[in-house]
């Protein structure tokens, strides 16, 4: 809690960027604390920053089904169709490795947020 308050106070989305990802590889997160870092990184209004935290809070971790609803949900936070391609695209073998139907839907939902084309069909080819 402590640690969410501290993000939220730091004004660099560099730092912030450097903070939330030294928590998420240093530390197991349950569930509800992996959701409330997510949140906090929504006050980063970098959509650079906000990518590369989500590809590291993927990599080398295992990710539970509401992980991977939390990451699929903050792609709609990401204005650049560039930056939410490069993370759904990161997180689709994933979500096909899960076989979860649910899981699919929330990712073809995010992906129809991207307006170009070609970051679409990018988008949606990882999955399907």
């Amino acid at each position: 809690q402590n640690v969410m308050s501290l993000l939220s106070s730091i004004d660099s989305d560099h730092y912030m960027n450097v903070v939330a990802t030294e928590i998420v590889q240093r530390q197991k997160l349950s569930d509800a604390a992996f959701q409330k870092l997510l949140e906090a990184m929504t006050a980063n209004g970098s959509d650079h920053y906000i990518t590369t935290f989500l590809q590291s809070a993927m990599e080398d971790r295992e990710l539970t089904k509401q992980n991977m609803q939390a990451i699929l949900q903050m792609v709609a936070r990401i204005d650049s169709d560039h930056y939410k391609t490069e993370v759904l695209t990161d997180i689709a073998p994933r979500i096909k490795a899960t076989g979860d139907a649910s899981l699919k839907d929330a990712y073809r939902a995010a992906a129809k947020g991207i307006d170009s084309e070609t970051y679409y069909g990018r988008a949606m080819r990882a999955i399907d």
